[in-house]
């Protein structure tokens, strides 16, 4: 790499390392999710309806195995005010849609902070359980993390994300007081 490289690589702002750099493209792997505190999730205030879509996903990622999670991302570096990417994530079982989020990621000009507003739904009929979204994420450690702060079935989760050293794979664990979920992606186009 030529000094020239060099400097331009440490130029360019985590987060555009994390999501351009890396993120765009199609990526697959696998989705787990479980219940890791009983006596907090019973005690957790998410109301029923969120409280059905969790035990649904736990029983179904327990019961028949590991979901299928995709995530589509395409880049617009020029976009205002420092680049936007968006983000189709799909999680399914045997072809059924579990879980549907469609993002978009604003980069902050400071080069670490991401604002993602979001759709998603839950659940395989397009008009029920959708929720719509904003909330806060940063990109660290020279774009190979990302930390989403999100509101999630009723409660507050964070989100942690490490791309692989060769860029090719990402790991997340997402956690909250009473639940965890867990992907595995890798590129795949």
């Amino acid at each position: 790499m030529s000094s020239g490289d060099s400097a331009a690589e440490e130029a360019t702002p985590d987060n555009h390392r994390y999501y351009f750099d890396t993120g765009v493209g199609y990526w697959a792997g696998t989705f787990t999710f479980e219940i890791t505190d009983w006596g907090a999730f019973r005690d957790a205030r998410i109301g029923p309806v969120n409280r059905l879509l969790v035990l649904s996903m736990a029983l179904v990622t327990t019961l028949l195995g590991d979901a299928r999670i995709t995530s589509l991302l395409e880049g617009y570096p020029e976009s205002e005010p420092a680049g936007v990417v968006t983000n189709e994530v799909r999680i399914t079982k045997w072809g059924l849609t579990l879980y549907l989020l469609r993002e978009r990621y604003v980069m902050h000009p400071d080069g670490r902070g991401v604002t993602v507003d979001s759709t998603e739904r839950f659940g395989p009929v397009p008009f029920l359980f959708t929720v719509e979204k904003a909330h806060p994420a940063e990109v660290v450690d020279g774009g190979s993390r990302a930390i989403y702060y999100m509101p999630l079935l009723g409660t507050d989760w964070v989100g942690r994300y490490r791309v692989s050293e060769c860029g090719e794979r990402i790991e997340s664990v997402l956690t909250c007081g009473w639940g965890e979920g867990r992907e595995v992606i890798e590129r795949v186009g």
